[in-house]
């Protein structure tokens, strides 16, 4: 929800089953309007139907006017989270995901790229670690062209080089 205005009025959001647990401002579009870059996670909580359910994560980008900036995406399989950030390239924006499955099956985290469209830019897999020992941090002020993944198992540090042309 949005509260705002000269005269207070809410503004309410898609209605969603997405467990979100971080959102942050950002500049997706460089128009110097933030839009709003939510990270969620899958639980597998809800057993009744709901768009953008918890059996899955989503990326989601909303505006001023809490609309979809571009369809969610999805990241199927719970349980899971899902932490974005977002990556400035020249003149652009692009919103780095940062996938982590925590079940039974043998799914590798990764590295998703995507442009101000929610277009699938480029991706990486990471080698399975524990759960949740891959953290994204991105730069601001002066450094938002930086992006760092933190490894807590093995207590590292990379600079991630998200150059879909590399």
């Amino acid at each position: 929800m949005f509260f705002g205005g000269v005269v207070p009025s809410w503004v309410k959001s898609p209605k969603s089953g997405a467990n979100i647990i971080s959102a942050r401002l950002v500049d997706l579009d460089m128009d110097t309007i933030p839009e709003i870059l939510v990270a969620t996670q899958a639980t597998g909580n809800y057993k009744m139907a709901y768009p953008y359910n918890d059996h899955s994560s989503w990326l989601m980008v909303m505006n001023r006017e809490m609309e979809f900036v571009f369809p969610p995406v999805e990241f199927a399989g719970y349980p899971a989270a899902l932490e974005n950030a977002l990556y400035q390239q020249g003149d652009s924006s692009l919103v780095v995901a940062l996938h982590e499955y925590y079940g039974e099956e043998n799914l590798k985290p990764g590295i998703y790229l995507f442009n101000s469209n929610g277009k699938l830019v480029t991706s990486r897999q990471l080698e399975i670690q524990r759960r949740g020992s891959y953290h994204l941090v991105p730069g601001s002020g002066n450094q938002r062209r930086e992006l760092y993944l933190i490894n807590t198992v093995e207590n590292k540090a990379f600079r991630l080089n998200m150059d879909p042309t590399s």
